[in-house]
């Protein structure tokens, strides 16, 4: 798992970040979370969306 740090831009609100899948050196999925705080928590807002 990698992580790091990124003050996200600030839409209507919200801040968004995408987070990606990657299994077996191919990408699986992204994932995209929307947040009023700076840090993401479980209330968050999330779109999961799958590659076949």
């Amino acid at each position: 798992m990698l992580q790091r740090w990124v003050d996200l831009p600030v839409f209507d609100g919200l801040r968004a970040c995408v987070g990606a899948w990657v299994v077996n050196d191919l990408p699986a999925g992204i994932g995209i979370r929307e947040e009023r705080s700076q840090v993401t928590g479980n209330g968050a807002l999330f779109i999961p969306h799958f590659f076949e």
